[in-house]
């Protein structure tokens, strides 16, 4: 069983788009929102989203949140190798507003990494965002007795003075998981480092818990700080609530 954080998205990073058309924005790709689309081109041509972090970067993973292609792409992810871009992974296929996922078959340390869309025939190819670097995956699952629930929100509709006069209910189920991990000192160092990086709750992180489903979750850590208790000289057990955007 896996649980995973990826806290780490292309922020510091500055994008260069080639080919994405007048309809893309390289800044939305920073914002970890996924109601907008940074990448948005319909056509045959390759669109590159270079990412120059200007310093050497490690990553171990490409995450790209709601990925959409209307036909059949190439997706290439490369890395700088000081003097021209390799190729790490590479996949073809149809994405229906996919968090995918991308596991490079290495680590890399680089200073700049490409993302290549190449269209098989005419596509339209839309993205929202870019997360990348390395993965936090817990060593020790959450005890299964912990609290996993499906969050069924109520919507109000407001006048234009900001009034409520009728409620929706919103079909689209948030999860919501109040769960304890063990962790060694080490690796609540690593977390904490990790979660400062990210602001606690202040920037959207994707959760992924294959005791759910195998979907990557763009989640809010509802902590504004890690109160982990110690039964152990190096066993730390830590309570973290993690609700789904």
């Amino acid at each position: 069983m896996t649980q995973r954080l990826l806290t780490q998205s292309c922020e510091e990073a500055t994008i260069t788009l080639t080919d994405a058309g007048s309809g893309s924005d390289a800044k939305l790709l920073k914002n970890r929102d996924l109601r907008v689309k940074g990448i948005n081109k319909s056509g045959t041509d390759t669109i590159m989203i270079e990412l120059d972090f200007g310093t050497s970067t490690t990553v171990d993973y490409v995450l790209l949140g709601n990925l959409y292609s209307s036909d059949n792409i190439d997706v290439d992810i490369r890395y700088w190798n000081g003097s021209s871009y390799v190729v790490d992974t590479s996949t073809t296929g149809t994405f229906a507003n996919e968090n995918r996922y991308f596991a490079l078959s290495a680590t890399r340390t680089a200073t700049k990494y490409r993302i290549d869309f190449s269209p098989v025939g005419a596509a339209l190819v839309e993205l929202s965002c870019i997360f990348l670097g390395q993965k936090f995956d817990f060593t020790y699952p959450y005890d299964y007795n912990n609290s996993r629930v499906s969050l069924m929100r109520g919507e109000f509709v407001q006048d234009s003075a900001g009034y409520p006069y009728a409620q929706i209910h919103s079909s689209n189920k948030r999860r919501v998981w109040e769960v304890v991990f063990s962790l060694t000192a080490s690796e609540l160092d690593d977390l904490e480092d990790r979660l400062v990086a990210a602001g606690y709750h202040m920037k959207p992180v994707f959760f992924y818990d294959d005791n759910v489903d195998t979907d990557y979750h763009l989640c809010r850590l509802d902590m504004t700080e890690l109160r982990a208790e110690q039964p152990g000289r190096d066993y730390f057990k830590l309570p973290m609530r993690i609700v789904e955007i």
